[in-house]
């Protein structure tokens, strides 16, 4: 029996997954919030952290796409504290790069195994993601009569 996994516990996905658990489906409702009806198998009253790849650095990442892409890597470099200030000041997306700062100054590391031992799911290799990705830009490019930049 498939696993249905509705996100969000508005009306909506309430009740969806309701309906579908009642039906005898196996139902994960996913939230924010923690809260929701009361159903059996339901996982409410805790955050749930999406199932992913093992972490990598930020620079590990650049270079995996570069590979996958075949493109030569990136250059990967930190913005001064101060420049990101600055740039705040007139870039609304800086701005908010200031407030998560904290997740480039040290080991910030996301982890899934609870989701994954509860839910019984997997996440998608990290190679696979990239791949993908690559390939939906390079196919979205290629619809727009354009090439990707080498």
């Amino acid at each position: 029996m498939p696993l249905h996994i509705v996100i969000g516990a508005g009306p909506v996905g309430t009740a969806t997954a309701l309906q579908l658990a009642t039906g005898g489906a196996r139902v994960r409702l996913l939230t924010r919030h923690g809260s929701g009806p009361e159903h059996p198998g339901t996982a409410w009253g805790r955050a749930w952290h999406v199932p992913s790849a093992p972490p990598v650095s930020v620079r590990a990442l650049a270079d995996l796409l570069a590979a996958v892409a075949g493109v030569a890597p990136a250059r990967v470099m930190r913005m001064p504290a101060a420049l990101l200030w600055s740039a705040g000041l007139f870039v609304p997306a800086a701005r908010e790069m200031r407030e998560l700062r904290y997740q480039f100054d040290r080991p910030f590391i996301m982890d899934s195994a609870s989701a994954t031992k509860h839910f019984d799911l997997e996440g998608t290799p990290l190679e696979e993601s990239m791949r993908r990705t690559v390939d939906a830009f390079r196919g979205d490019t290629a619809q727009r009569g354009m090439e990707p930049r080498r």
